[in-house]
This record gives structure tokens, C-alpha cells and sequence, in this order.
């Protein structure tokens, strides 16, 4: 005789994975991480929206064109690049593209603390490169905690993405993407990037750096 749950399993497990892939979705990096930059900035009204806004959709354009054709190559099997070997040609491609961004930011732009946020952000992809031997750290989950750091001290708004560092910590495990080492690495090393942030932007502002 079948138990109630024999129906109702794989249907409760495809909804997990929907659901997880659309946190995942809307927890990307590309998407998280300059939205959390762009109301920390309009809480402060900075005029610098629009082009820090042009900077990251040209970043973004750039990471999601890079990953798009390794794809289309059959170099990578998703854009997620999950597998070690395309997460190694994704770090090699992004670490320089985050140091010239920097620079770029600000020398061209002249917005030094965007410019030292994009550094730190860096600092991610340093640790994921190194840590690749052997674990493969969540990008998604440590850009997410970065974000959050990045409002303080806006109480809501850190307390807001925290919860969404949990969810989208969920669903990189539900949808076989990482472990939960990986999630926990992932998250010590958006903690890592964030208070190096707000370390490097105090110890700027006391010697009159910025």
C-alpha cells in the first residue's frame, strides 16, 4: 500500500529547486551587489548614481559576455560555472577586470570610495582563487553578505540582505551548486571584503585620503 507522500514528493522537491532557482536568480552578484550599492548611495544622495550605475551595467555586460561565450564554445557547460576548471577561467578573467574598474572608477570617474569597494569586492574573487583547490566558495552568498555590510549603518537594510544571504545560502545547496562548507566559506569572505571596506574607507578619511 503507498503512503500519501509517494505523489507529493518529487512535486514538493521541483517546487524547492523553483523556488531556490529563483532566489538564486535574483541573488546573483550582478544583480544583489548594485542594488545594495545604489540605495546606499540614494540614502545619501550622492550624484554619482548614474555613472556608478553605467559602471556596473558595463562590468556586468562584460562578465555576463565573457561567460556566454566559454559557453556557446563548449568550453563551459553553464554560465554558472560551476565546474572547477570554468571556475578558475571565470577568476582569471574577473580579477583583472575588477582591478582595472578600480583604477578606472577612480581616476576617471573620480569616486574613490566606489573605487575601493570594487578592490575589496576583488578581495572575493583573491579568496575563492585560492580556496579552489579545494572547496569551491559561493560566490553568490559572499557577494550577498558583502552587500549587506555595504549598508551599514543602515540597521534595515543590512538586516534585510542578511536574510537574504540565508535564503540564497539555501538555495545554492538545494540546487546542488555548492556544500555547506562552501556557503559558510562564502560567507566569511563576503565578512572578510566588507570589513576590509570599511576599514580601509576610516583609516582614508583619518589621514585625508578621500
Amino acid at each position: 500500500m503507498s503512503t500519501p507522500t509517494d505523489g507529493t514528493q518529487p512535486t514538493t522537491v521541483l517546487l524547492h529547486e523553483r523556488v531556490a532557482r529563483g532566489i538564486s536568480i535574483v541573488g546573483h552578484p550582478l544583480c544583489l551587489l548594485p542594488a545594495s550599492t545604489f540605495t546606499a548611495m540614494a540614502r545619501q544622495e550622492r550624484p554619482e548614481l548614474l555613472a556608478v550605475a553605467i559602471a556596473f551595467l558595463l562590468l556586468g555586460g562584460l562578465i555576463t559576455v565573457y561567460s556566454t561565450y566559454r559557453v556557446q564554445q563548449g568550453r563551459w557547460q553553464h554560465v554558472d560555472a560551476s565546474i572547477p576548471h570554468e571556475r578558475r577561467d571565470l577568476h582569471h578573467f574577473i580579477l583583472p577586470l575588477l582591478v582595472i574598474s578600480s583604477l578606472l572608477t577612480g581616476w576617471l570617474l573620480h569616486l574613490p570610495v566606489v573605487a575601493l569597494g570594487i578592490a575589496t569586492a576583488g578581495l572575493i574573487v583573491l579568496i575563492a582563487k585560492l580556496c579552489l583547490r579545494w572547496f569551491k566558495l559561493s560566490h553568490h552568498v559572499a557577494f550577498a553578505t558583502f552587500a549587506a555590510i555595504l549598508q551599514w549603518p543602515f540597521l534595515p537594510g543590512v538586516l534585510l540582505i542578511a536574510f537574504a544571504v540565508f535564503l540564497i545560502g539555501w538555495s545554492r545547496i538545494v540546487l546542488h551548486r555548492h556544500q555547506p562548507i562552501e556557503v559558510c566559506a562564502g560567507t566569511l569572505a563576503g565578512i572578510m571584503a566588507g570589513s576590509m571596506f570599511w576599514l580601509s574607507l576610516f583609516a582614508c578619511r583619518q589621514f585625508d585620503w578621500l
